[in-house]
């Protein structure tokens, strides 16, 4: 199977918000509780982004308005929103927190069987130095859901692993067909070389393409170098 990485870098002119620390709105935008901002990897992204790179997925590849769409980590409910707008309503959500949901539903137990034309969002980040950030194996021992079912082999036996990169493998089970995709925000990092072997391999078992955006823009409430990957 050939691989080509096609990057797309533009300097474009968004409306930029101020960072803050610990309010709960800035300039319209919900700030995460501080504690859960780091247990859950919370990074929401700005509206103005989301509008962005919604267009571009959309400009990527043209969806009938009736497809079946998940966003895995809805948080604030940005992308959503955005493609609410757009006229997509057939919008699944899950969301982990419960001051952001009054159905709060961690992705790791939702079902498997539930298959999607688009998945698309903002996955959690781990952040190195905070435990609880990261995926644990061992968490899932009891789930509805077999773990067995999305990591591969190497991963059932490490300890933990970054969420980021279990939210790409679970999601790749839930794509309907051969022409789904997957649309996340990621940490520019996943795409260092030599780095996240193991989840690119899965990766390019499905998809021969993967297109990364960047800008010059924050794109959270502080910076921290990410891009908008295609699959």
């Amino acid at each position: 199977m050939q691989t080509s990485l096609t990057e797309f870098k533009q300097t474009e002119e968004l409306n930029q918000t101020s960072k803050y620390e610990d309010n709960t709105y800035i300039n319209n935008e919900i700030e995460p509780n501080i504690s859960n901002k780091y247990k859950y990897g919370q990074y929401f992204t700005k509206t103005s982004i989301v509008k962005r790179v919604v267009n571009l997925i959309l400009n990527y590849k043209s969806y009938s308005k009736n497809i079946d769409i998940l966003e895995p980590s809805f948080g604030t409910g940005n992308f959503i929103s955005v493609l609410k707008d757009k006229e997509f309503n057939n919008i699944t959500g899950c969301e982990i927190d419960s001051s952001l949901t009054d159905n709060p539903m961690d992705f790791f137990h939702f079902p498997i069987h539930n298959k999607y034309d688009l998945i698309i969002g903002n996955p959690p980040f781990t952040k190195y130095n905070v435990v609880e950030s990261y995926y644990y194996p061992n968490n899932y021992l009891t789930s509805p859901i077999n773990k067995e079912h999305y990591l591969t082999k190497k991963l059932l036996k490490k300890e933990k692993e970054k969420i980021e990169n279990i939210f790409i493998l679970k999601s790749l089970k839930h794509l309907k067909n051969d022409d789904s995709s997957i649309a996340f925000v990621l940490p520019i990092s996943f795409f260092i070389k030599n780095r996240n072997k193991e989840i690119k391999e899965e990766i390019l078992k499905k998809f021969s393409t993967i297109i990364v955006y960047q800008n010059d823009k924050v794109w959270f409430d502080y910076h921290i170098p990410c891009c908008f990957a295609i699959f």
